[in-house]
């Protein structure tokens, strides 16, 4: 069964090509919206091969970070209903691919240990129809 944590793609399933990189939208798997700090990895596969985290961005709000930039944007927010833009830089595609998406969050407001929030883990595979 599918819950609204565990979505990062929602239909329709369309990457864009701009400026040479390659672009999709991403939901942000929880109910509720989270300061971007707590985005603590990325992890993007296209055709089941990896993209080098360096080649990875995310622009939320407008803003765009990467994922260890991330760490520092307590005072900006991923709001529910935004979908984020993940921009890959160096990578291939024909007109279709499938994407690969591990998104790893801490919830800050639901300790689990000392000083621990509860890390929360969305994991998402799909067939993109890619637009140029």
């Amino acid at each position: 069964m599918t819950s609204i944590t565990s979505l990062v793609f929602h239909p329709p399933y369309v990457a864009r090509v701009e400026d040479g990189d390659l672009t999709f939208e991403l939901a942000e798997p929880w109910y509720r919206s989270l300061p971007v700090s707590c985005i603590t990895d990325l992890e993007v596969t296209v055709n089941a091969v990896a993209v080098p985290r360096e080649n990875v961005t995310i622009t939320i709000g407008g803003t765009t970070r990467t994922v260890a930039e991330c760490a520092d944007a307590w005072e900006d927010f991923w709001f529910v209903q935004d979908r984020a833009t993940v921009r890959l830089r160096g990578v291939s595609v024909g007109d279709e691919l499938r994407l690969g998406v591990h998104l790893a969050l801490r919830i800050p407001y639901i300790m689990v240990g000392p000083a621990t929030a509860l890390p929360h883990h969305a994991f998402g595979e799909e067939n993109f129809e890619v637009v140029r």
